[in-house]
């Protein structure tokens, strides 16, 4: 996929405006950087420039009346700064006078003689020209990333706004992530325009599917040392609409298969799996760089959400409620669902969705992420060998546009998503359009609080590996550590102590705690939030650092910071890395406040031996799960798993809880004699 950068409006008299941020030294020193290595590569690289003439009083109105000439042509003020200039081999300099580069003549058919299907942005004005370039931009169907620190804007007010607007459908990165992300690409031995499709773009009706959209594709790295594994096409409308109508076809047949014959094909799975369970674990090394400790951990919960599902069937119940005097009610599947999962569980978060949708007698679309394909359609093939009919479960290989899509697809009557909440907030407004069913598992920023009479040294062994493992990319993720003052030197002593103990090493590895990030970009945000937290006031006790000899890949040693201000960044927002916040708190009731003084609930633990804090802990958390002297990041297979406040949407998943996902109650009055037996699920 070419990906070709628009520098807009790097122009000396916009770099003039008061107020600039990033400081227009700054932003010109980053904005030479990504233009070098855009050359440098062979990428193309396209100029839009605002160019106004005195004689056509074409200036935009509001300048007119406020009497202001700016880039006026042949003016300084029109150039761009010497290093910011255009060369030859650049793929074009256009001018406006308005504010999106899409209302330039000739820009579009510029794009695609170069083949390009993504955009970077950057320059000036975020709020403005940037913004309306953007929202051009995705309406014509480009994937857009902006660069988020070379990009600047004199209003700090609109350009937040700004950015909160356009995360709907754009992607934000530093300047030092894209880099980043070329240098990889160049890196490759694998020239881009020799590489070929490695995977599909997903599974319809049983059959294997490539995208008919050319030039979406994402080409896939190891974690652990960037070597290239392959690319995937990714698959858009055209497979979205085929998907659809595939599972809504099947929705009504597979209602009427009898329970006998589902727990048939759901306890093939789960042989399947456990057949197969080294396989995955391996792909789930080499893919995500999970290591083995966790892909195990991993695959016995996969089988763990099949055996309840199973156990479900096998009881009967409740799929008849209740039952009164002249009534009864049932439940009844929805028909079509779509199943978003993300990259980071790519077989237990899918097998926990998809075993409970199937039993319930849904047909299913299932997007997965293309982060995790190999994993995705191994899967999938699995699936299909236990005997599940080939249009009952359709696979999905897509971005984000594709759960969009889906979620806005009349065909697809519930949809059940765990992903972030960027993803969350906005299929709740597509579902909440369309007053279609959305359960959303959204992550967490969890707290652990540890209080008076705490085993020190066990509370930080298990917090050390609650926060750390799997690099910290998990949902359930201990990040921050609410500690007494009392005990804050010591705690702090022992948490060092253990981090510093765990290994890094080859995900494949028996003895490995902590394996690499997923790329070197999330690092490199991960990074960033560090040095910001440093920058704010917060105290780094260890970590945060690439180790020695691991340079390449997604390498990051286990944080500790101490916070004492709950406002910090680093506090408020999910680093999704191995990066630990320790909190101290007064007294029982301070440390609840500094607990649930996140907009996220997911998980919260307790360390302490006081009943009355204990009972406060319970009485005083806004979490789905509580845990008392443990923090471990699984879940038990048929306990109700919800977040609450900005972590969930929707009734709790797996167990018996599923039921209130993937059915709807129906209420039947009258004489229903001779048809009830008919009517139950057997």
């Amino acid at each position: 996929m070419t990906a070709a950068l628009l520098l807009i409006d790097a122009q000396n008299d916009f770099l003039a405006y008061p107020g600039i941020e990033p400081e227009p030294a700054v932003l010109i020193e980053r904005l030479s950087a990504l233009l070098g290595r855009y050359r440098a590569l062979g990428l193309p690289v396209f100029h839009i420039h605002t160019v106004t003439h005195p004689w056509l009083d074409d200036a935009m109105p509001h300048w007119l009346q406020e009497g202001r000439r700016l880039c006026v042509a042949g003016t300084a003020g029109c150039q761009p700064p010497a290093v910011l200039a255009p060369v030859a081999g650049d793929a074009g300099v256009f001018s406006k006078t308005f504010h999106s580069a899409f209302n330039v003549p000739g820009l579009e058919q510029a794009l695609a003689g170069h083949n390009v299907q993504c955009l970077i942005l950057a320059g000036l004005f975020l709020h403005v020209c940037v913004r309306e370039t953007a929202v051009d931009a995705y309406a014509r169907g480009y994937r857009i990333t902006i660069a988020a620190d070379a990009t600047g804007s004199y209003d700090s007010t609109h350009a937040e706004v700004t950015r909160s607007f356009l995360q709907r459908f754009v992607s934000f990165d530093d300047q030092s992530a894209l880099l980043a992300r070329l240098d990889r690409q160049a890196a490759s031995h694998v020239a881009e325009s020799e590489r070929p499709v490695t995977w599909s773009s997903g599974c319809i009706d049983g059959q294997s599917v490539n995208a008919s959209q050319p030039g979406r594709s994402v080409d896939c790295f190891n974690p652990v040392d960037l070597s290239y594994r392959g690319r995937l096409k990714l698959a858009g409308r055209s497979e979205v609409v085929a998907a659809v109508a595939a599972a809504a076809q099947a929705a009504a047949t597979w209602e009427t298969t009898v329970a006998g014959m589902r727990r048939t094909i759901l306890n093939a799975w789960r042989e399947s799996l456990d057949a197969a369970r080294d396989e995955f674990v391996e792909l789930l090394a080499e893919e995500i760089g999970k290591p083995l400790r966790d892909g195990h951990a991993e695959m016995d919960a996969a089988a763990g959400h099949l055996t309840t599902v199973i156990e479900q069937i096998d009881a009967g119940s409740p799929w008849w409620q209740q039952r009164g005097d002249g009534w009864f009610a049932r439940r009844r599947p929805y028909g079509a669902v779509a199943l978003i999962t993300p990259w980071n569980n790519p077989v237990a978060i899918a097998v926990g969705k998809i075993a409970p949708a199937v039993a319930c007698g849904n047909s299913v679309v299932w997007k997965a992420s293309p982060r995790a394909p190999a994993v995705a359609q191994r899967l999938m093939a699995s699936l299909l060998e236990s005997g599940m009919p080939g249009a009952v479960v359709n696979l999905l290989l897509g971005e984000a546009d594709v759960a969009r899509m889906l979620a806005a697809d009349p065909a697809i009557r519930a949809v059940s998503l765990t992903g972030s909440m960027q993803a969350g907030s906005e299929l709740a407004v597509i579902c909440g359009r369309a007053l279609k069913p959305l359960h959303a598992e959204l992550g967490g920023n969890n707290a652990a609080l540890v209080m008076s009479g705490a085993d020190l040294g066990q509370a930080a062994s298990e917090l050390a590996r609650a926060g750390t493992s799997f690099a910290g990319q998990r949902c359930t993720a201990i990040r921050r550590i609410v500690v007494h003052e009392s005990l804050l030197t010591p705690f702090v002593a022992a948490m060092r102590t253990r981090l510093l103990a765990l290994r890094l090493g080859s995900p494949l590895a028996a003895d490995t705690d902590i394996g690499p990030l997923l790329t070197p970009e999330h690092r490199q945000t991960v990074r960033a939030a560090i040095d910001q937290a440093r920058a704010d006031g917060a105290v780094c006790h260890c970590g945060g650092e690439i180790p020695d000899g691991l340079e390449s890949g997604g390498w990051l040693t286990p944080a500790l910071l101490q916070a004492d201000d709950p406002a910090l960044a680093i506090v408020q927002r999910e680093t999704f890395g191995p990066v630990m916040v320790v909190q101290p708190a007064r007294d029982i009731e301070h440390a609840l406040e500094l607990a649930n003084g996140v907009d996220q609930g997911l998980a919260a633990a307790f360390y302490g031996t006081d009943p009355a804090q204990r009972a406060r802990f319970m009485a005083a958390s806004e979490c789905g799960l509580l845990r008392f002297d443990q923090s471990a990041p699984g879940a038990h297979r048929s306990a109700p798993f919800s977040g609450w406040k900005r972590s969930g949407l929707g009734p709790p998943e797996h167990g018996a809880w599923d039921m209130d996902i993937y059915t709807r109650i129906q209420t039947v009055y009258g004489d229903a004699a001779g048809l009830e037996e008919k009517l139950r699920f057997t």
